[in-house]
């Protein structure tokens, strides 16, 4: 009897700490989502960042202006192989979740601790899209804080645009190297053709450039040839090319 009282007590005060864990977790996590930036109207990210300056004939293109080379595209102009290569590359199980992936957070845990260093990330291409635009400001920021409030996002973002509107919005955001942001933008910089022309072997060259825009750019990065060839390996494994 006085065995049964014993394992009670400590019963309860197991249940007790528990309790007391989430109560904190859920304060700090509730002082961590204040001062959050306006995420309703994040397709307005995706607008062109050129300004053309035209003749008085208004055809003739005297200069262009910009900070980052970007253009303005919808889904329908970019090549189906890449759109089917940035998510297998980015995020494979990008259709099934709703902004954050529990199996890839598993995942990039195990391995993280596996090889003592943050090789693997488990950031979605919603989370991706929301830290190029909305948290831009706050992308450099390694804290947990910060993750959590690119996951809540990333959740609400899910629910008021469809996955094609996310993908083409990521697509036209995301860096690819130098000046280059969008998929359009750096398929005319590097292979001097529009993103719904891109072969698969292009395409598969092209997705694994955001992962790191600077050591795998495609002119300079001294990591990207072998960044395509394991892209390009899995591809015709997975039977995507």
């Amino acid at each position: 009897q006085r065995r049964s009282v014993n394992l009670l007590t400590i019963l309860g005060c197991i249940a007790g700490a528990f309790c007391l864990v989430v109560v904190l977790a859920c304060v700090v996590g509730a002082t961590w989502l204040m001062g959050l930036p306006d995420y309703s109207g994040i397709s307005s990210y995706a607008n062109t960042g050129i300004t053309t300056i035209y003749a008085n004939d208004r055809e003739t293109v005297l200069a262009k202006l910009y900070l980052e080379n970007r253009i303005e595209i919808s889904q329908d102009e970019v090549s189906e192989y890449v759109l089917e290569g940035t998510v297998a590359t980015e995020d494979e199980r990008f259709y099934e979740h709703g902004g954050i992936d529990p199996i890839g957070i598993a995942r990039a845990v195990i391995v993280n601790a596996a090889s003592g260093g943050t090789s693997e990330g488990a950031s979605t291409i919603t989370q991706q899209l929301v830290r190029n635009t909305v948290l831009l400001d706050e992308m450099t920021d390694r804290s947990i804080r910060r993750k959590v409030r690119e996951m809540y996002i990333a959740s609400q973002v899910e629910r008021q645009y469809t996955k094609d509107e996310i993908l083409t919005a990521y697509l036209t955001l995301t860096p690819y190297g130098g000046n280059v942001e969008g998929i359009e933008a750096a398929s005319l910089v590097y292979f001097g053709k529009h993103a719904s022309q891109l072969t698969a072997a292009e395409s598969i060259a092209l997705s694994v450039v955001p992962q790191n825009p600077v050591k795998r750019h495609p002119v300079t990065g001294p990591d990207f040839d072998r960044a395509r060839l394991a892209v390009g390996r899995k591809a015709i494994n997975d039977g995507f090319v």
